[in-house]
């Protein structure tokens, strides 16, 4: 944006500055060429209204006073310009007071200014060569444009002024988008929302995910759902062995207990007495004894 505003105001310089310049040697030539003649017709204006007024009774002191006024005003060429034929401002008056400008100008908004009229339209403030903002074509100094037009910040009602987080339907400064819990400032990572407030995610997770059942942990990315109850998967194994779930190897289930085939069949007493393996289908039980055997393992 400033470089665009900065090609925008050597744009809108440039042609006004060469004007200005052509106007200076005109004018330059032009009192060089009549120097002497101005002189001559200085002089004949002072004694004429000396005379003038001697003859009307003015005192001295205002005698001088007239004479050294009109000798200024004869002396100036800014007044006598239009008299020598020597057109200064062919771009316009200023805006402010509808006077010509004369001398050092300041170009803004397309328009020439004398440079104390180049105010703030809010505060009044001469903006001289300070940066400023434009507004449906009225100027504006920083701090007056970001409090009437910049975006407030939720956390402490101030204008943003460079850059800004938006989120949960707000604006915030950088460094006042913080965790409701911990109140640290939430940066690149990422927050999480609830009840309408923005937590990070340490703070999220620790108090809003659901816990694993096996090591009670917060669950921040997959889980097992199992028996209304949430596992990491590497948690998700026997509580009696830990052995390790798998899809070729399921839980059982004993008392709300997640047990592998092995330990289940232990609990059960349906291992084979004789290879100490689960016995999963026909089995033979001893009467003596109840031992139980797979019907290949009993003779």
């Amino acid at each position: 944006n400033s470089k665009k505003q900065q090609e925008k105001f050597e744009d809108a310089v440039k042609p006004a500055l060469e004007g200005l310049l052509n106007d200076l040697q005109k004018t330059t030539e032009i009192l060089r060429q009549k120097k002497f003649e101005k002189k001559e017709d200085n002089n004949f204006d002072i004694n004429n209204d000396k005379l003038h007024l001697l003859n009307y009774g003015k005192s001295p002191n205002q005698t001088i006073n007239f004479i050294n006024n009109k000798t200024e005003s004869q002396r100036n060429p800014i007044l006598d310009s239009d008299k020598l034929g020597i057109h200064t401002i062919p771009k316009g008056d200023c805006p402010k007071c509808n006077e010509a400008v004369i001398g050092p100008v300041i170009i803004a908004l397309g328009r020439m200014w004398h440079p104390d009229h180049f105010c703030c339209v809010q505060c009044g403030d001469p903006l001289g060569h300070r940066n400023f903002f434009e507004r449906q074509g009225k100027a504006y100094c920083e701090n007056d444009f970001h409090d009437l037009f910049s975006p407030r910040c939720y956390y402490c009602n101030g204008s943003i002024k460079q850059r800004c987080v938006t989120a949960l339907g707000r604006n915030y400064h950088i460094d006042h988008f913080i965790c409701a819990d911990c109140g640290c400032p939430i940066k690149d990572e990422g927050f999480h929302e609830r009840s309408n407030s923005a937590y990070c995610n340490k703070c999220f997770y620790r108090q809003y995910a659901p816990k694993c059942q096996g090591c009670k942990q917060p669950i921040i990315n997959k889980f097992i759902n199992a028996l209304n109850t949430q596992w990491h998967p590497e948690c998700f194994c026997c509580q009696q062995c830990n052995k390790s779930f798998n899809y070729f190897a399921l839980p059982f289930i004993y008392f709300n207990r997640f047990l592998c085939e092995q330990c289940f069949h232990t609990y059960q007493g349906s291992l084979c007495n004789y290879c100490l393996l689960p016995i999963s289908g026909k089995c033979i039980s001893t009467l003596n004894n109840g031992q139980k055997f797979h019907p290949e393992h009993f003779s």
